[in-house]
């Protein structure tokens, strides 16, 4: 598969993350206008937009160029995190430093991958020691194989879709970092690591 069919697909997961927080800020506007305004339509506006611009903060480091020079504060990645709203994945981000954003983009693109192991939701644990972990817990872990046994080698799965077009992205940004990745996973459980 070529770099443009990814962009395209990078291109189509953007538009599909941003429908609904934007559907819902266009929601809140619709009933303002119809009733003149009240805290109910405010609120569905303010989440809509904290939750727009957390996700395009997210995929900006995800998706976007890295300069090899370029630090992020831990204090800019936790507030990316704490305006996301997602009811169906928990994230608990507990690197409390600030990071390369190189390093930063395959920890956002190892998160699009685990996620893609939730489909009935659960707990997404991202740490840094001595190399980067993420770890998924829930009552029920979908780790296709077609998806995972590659991303374990380091390499793009074949058949990808805008969904998860990320683990064609990963192993290309842990190659450009010299990085490996180790995968381990069990019915409830899955760890990532990488460094």
């Amino acid at each position: 598969m070529s770099n443009s069919n990814y962009s395209e697909m990078v291109a189509s997961r953007i538009c599909h993350d941003l429908i609904n927080p934007v559907g819902a800020i266009a929601n809140g506007v619709e009933l303002f206008e119809m009733t003149g305004g009240a805290d109910a339509e405010i609120d569905l506006i303010s989440e809509g937009i904290f939750h727009t611009s957390a996700r395009v903060r997210f995929f900006r480091i995800a998706f976007g160029v890295s300069d090899a020079a370029q630090i992020i504060t831990a204090g800019e990645v936790k507030s990316i995190f704490d305006d996301i709203r997602n009811e169906r994945v928990m994230l608990h981000w507990r690197v409390d430093r600030p990071m390369a954003r190189r390093e930063l983009r395959a920890a956002f693109l190892a998160i699009l991958c685990v996620e893609q192991a939730l489909p009935r939701g659960g707990e997404i644990f991202v740490t840094y020691e001595n190399g980067w972990k993420v770890v998924a817990k829930a009552d029920i872990i979908d780790a296709a194989e077609a998806l995972w046994e590659p991303l374990a080698e380091n390499e793009a799965p074949e058949n990808l879709t805008p969904t998860t077009v990320s683990f064609a992205l990963f192993p290309m940004c842990l190659q450009e970092l010299g990085f490996l990745p180790t995968v381990l996973i069990s019915n409830t459980r899955l760890s990532l690591y990488f460094d």
